[in-house]
């Protein structure tokens, strides 16, 4: 076994979470919270195998879902 494989043992969500679309939509809340960790931060693009304008349209799905009360702001962690 490697000496430095705990660094690369973490699961990555795949490329397929948006299904040939350009546009991801913000009511889809369980695509979404896919790509958010569990103290709600955005996953990487390293993590989530997004090209930068899919993490870009990800990250505006996320942030009108947040204000439309749809996401929290806060993790589940409290």
């Amino acid at each position: 076994m490697p000496r430095y494989s705990k660094f690369y043992s973490q699961a990555k969500v795949g490329a397929k979470m948006a299904n040939g679309k350009i546009y991801i939509d913000y009511k889809n809340v369980e695509e979404i919270r896919r790509l958010l960790s569990a103290n709600g931060k955005m996953s990487s693009r390293q993590r989530t195998k997004l090209s930068s304008m899919m993490q870009r349209h990800a990250s505006t799905a996320v942030k009108r879902a947040r204000y439309m009360a749809l996401l929290p702001y806060e993790g589940d962690n409290r």
